[in-house]
């Protein structure tokens, strides 16, 4: 059984574009139209602005071609893009893995928290609390995106699992800040001097015990 991996680059934007395009032919901006329409670049790593590079690489690897060439006016050039049999073939090969296979993801705070001796560790109980504030902020709003999307149409069952699915990963990352607070609170991450030093201070701060007289 393989194991789990980082997805590779640019992987989520071919998922996407070849899955677009298998239901018909289109341009680059009704394909960014629908990334944006449907949400996808809030929660998956694409950037609308990065698509028509991807159409221009996918169309050199053979995964596309172009069929149609067309100006309106002033307006850009419009180039209508379809699938190809080998991006066919290459859309279903994701999809299986995309299903079946576990990827890990890259993470700013494992990187942080791999270098946790660079900051102070007051500094670091701080930004974590700032780090909670921002998730119950995410967590606000997409609750509420999810009862607007209510609210102008039925949503689809996939629809209400990919917002279940985000709050999910929100409440634990807020759940991980919490842990990862209570660790450098108990000195978990601190060097030998480092706890040297807080014990001394405990030593300090704690009140002298008097003997009785016997």
């Amino acid at each position: 059984m393989k194991s789990a991996r980082l997805p590779g680059s640019g992987e989520v934007t071919r998922l996407t574009v070849l899955s677009l395009l298998s239901s018909h032919p289109m341009h680059g901006y009704e394909i960014r139209q629908l990334i944006t329409q449907r949400r996808i670049n809030q929660w998956a790593d694409i950037k609308p602005g990065s698509i028509y590079a991807s159409l221009e690489r996918f169309t050199r690897e053979g995964l596309i071609e172009a069929i149609e060439t067309s100006q309106t006016g002033k307006r850009p050039v419009r180039t209508v893009y379809r699938i190809t049999g080998t991006g066919r073939v290459e859309l279903q090969s994701l999809l299986r893995e995309a299903w079946s296979r576990p990827r890990m993801t890259a993470s700013l705070l494992d990187i942080a928290l791999s270098f946790v001796d660079l900051l102070p560790k007051e500094k670091i109980l701080i930004l974590l609390e700032q780090r909670q504030a921002a998730i119950d902020i995410l967590l606000l709003d997409a609750e509420d995106a999810q009862h607007r999307a209510k609210d102008q149409a039925p949503m689809s069952a996939f629809t209400e699992d990919l917002f279940e699915h985000q709050r999910r990963k929100l409440i634990f990352e807020r759940e991980w800040a919490s842990h990862l607070m209570e660790r450098v609170r108990s000195g978990a991450y601190s060097s030998p001097a480092e706890k040297s030093r807080e014990n001394q201070n405990l030593f300090q701060r704690s009140p002298a015990v008097v003997p009785e007289n016997g």
